[in-house]
């Protein structure tokens, strides 16, 4: 009969466009990382180097902690290296090392594994949007306009993380 096909059609269509609104709905989060007060955006470098989050927006933003007790962490540094430099006009990378040591120490490792990319001192996601980071690594990935777009635990590769600002 057309008429029940004509209703499972629309059924199906409108069963699918619903799906799709999710999946595109799940893409981006509410969470922004770009605040309107400009004092909570301002950090300082593990180097001493004052860093605005302001400045980054309009590129993608990667924030990744770390440790260097970490095996994992220690296995994704190459990955995040190599990231910077080639993706380096199209996302920015700041590292967070959670080891609470002292700033000479903590420089003297960033050396050491010749990360090419800032490390602040400060937690920028729990100061800015108050996200528990459940293991290490973990890595958040930004849009252009700051929204959270993908929280992945675990080590990265650059094919993977150059997958999400294309």
């Amino acid at each position: 009969t057309l008429n029940s096909s004509i209703s499972l059609s629309l059924s199906l269509i409108l069963f699918l466009y619903f799906c799709l609104l999710g999946i595109l709905a799940s893409c981006v989060s509410d969470e922004i990382i770009y605040k309107d007060n400009k004092s909570e955006m301002k950090f300082t470098s593990v180097d001493g180097k004052k860093i605005n989050l302001l400045d980054y927006k309009g590129k993608f933003l990667i924030v990744n902690y770390w440790a260097s007790w970490c095996s994992p962490c220690v296995k994704e540094i190459p990955e995040l290296i190599e990231f910077n430099k080639k993706y380096k006009d199209k996302a920015n990378i700041i590292g967070i090392n959670i080891e609470h040591i002292d700033a000479n120490k903590l420089n003297k490792i960033i050396k050491n594994f010749k990360i090419n990319y800032p490390n602040l001192k400060e937690d920028v996601i729990k100061k800015l949007l108050d996200i528990d980071i459940v293991g290490f690594p973990t890595t958040y990935i930004f849009n252009k306009k700051g929204h959270l777009v993908k929280t992945i635990q675990g080590p990265l590769l650059m094919k993977t993380l150059s997958s999400y600002i294309q």
